[in-house]
């Protein structure tokens, strides 16, 4: 069975669809360790599952080896479609040159998978107001150095009346939360600078984001922020222009150059 055939391409592609279903099913990484905690006695479970991969399946070798076992196929369909684009003429070269687009956009994509998996840093950062930190917390790792430091200078939660139907409800309540905000200064370099992170409004340093996540009810100055490093972006930017290329010179460009020869 070649490397590059359908049937290699069906029998990795099934395991490694299964395996994004598992990652997407299961808590992983941070959201793995506070759904662990919160159940008694499953620190058993805990170990297993660190151990095979599933509270880190993207980042697992057995995914990554499918993942490199998937591009080496596709690598060998691209390195076939140029093959095609340099011996052909024609119709059939253009559909090789389209077919070799797309594939190498896959690669592309491909590549800022590993990227992401080997390089990239996703963890937690807990505050109170008043304290400052220059590190955060991987659950499966430890403590990890920042590049700056944090300083949480005061953390707002703004509400809203309840709708009248949750207010019925929760009459105590009355009101939901409609944002949280955690106002920071940032010093990297000697230099500080003020910042507001809040919800669908993260902290964008360098190649470093910092989202805010969540606060705790009984700590009114308590919150909690994921902080994500991911080198893969570019590549996986470009992958997808490359993928929106390949697929408009296969089904617009190539067509609309075949009519032209037609009606010539």
């Amino acid at each position: 069975m070649a490397l590059g055939s359908v049937k290699a391409a069906v029998v990795v592609t099934i395991p490694l669809a299964a395996a994004c279903v598992l990652g997407s099913l299961l808590p992983q990484g941070s959201a793995a360790a506070v759904y662990f905690e919160r159940l008694p006695g499953a620190q058993n479970w805990w170990s297993a599952a660190a151990v095979l991969g599933f509270t880190h399946v993207f980042s697992s070798w057995w995914f990554l080896g499918l993942l490199f076992i998937c591009a080496s196929g596709v690598g060998a369909c691209t390195a076939y479609r140029l093959a095609v684009v340099r011996r052909a003429t024609g119709v059939e070269s253009r559909r090789a040159f389209g077919s070799a687009l797309t594939h190498a956009s896959l690669l592309l994509i491909f590549a800022g998978g590993f990227v992401r998996a080997i390089w990239g840093e996703s963890g937690v950062i807990r505050l109170r107001e008043g304290e400052t930190t220059a590190e955060f917390i991987i659950p499966t790792v430890g403590v990890r150095p920042l590049p700056f430091a944090m300083r949480l200078d005061r953390f707002t939660i703004e509400t809203e009346p309840a709708p009248k139907l949750l207010a019925s409800a929760q009459a105590s309540v009355g009101t939901t939360i409609k944002n949280l905000k955690s106002t920071v200064t940032v010093t990297e370099r000697g230099v500080s600078t003020p910042a507001v992170i809040a919800v669908n409004a993260p902290l964008v340093r360098g190649g470093w984001r910092v989202f805010q996540t969540t606060s705790a009810a009984r700590y009114a100055d308590y919150t909690e922020m994921q902080v994500v490093r991911d080198p893969s972006v570019p590549l996986i930017y470009a992958g997808f222009a490359l993928l929106i290329a390949g697929l408009t010179f296969t089904l617009f460009i190539n067509r609309w150059i075949n009519s032209r020869r037609d009606i010539a």
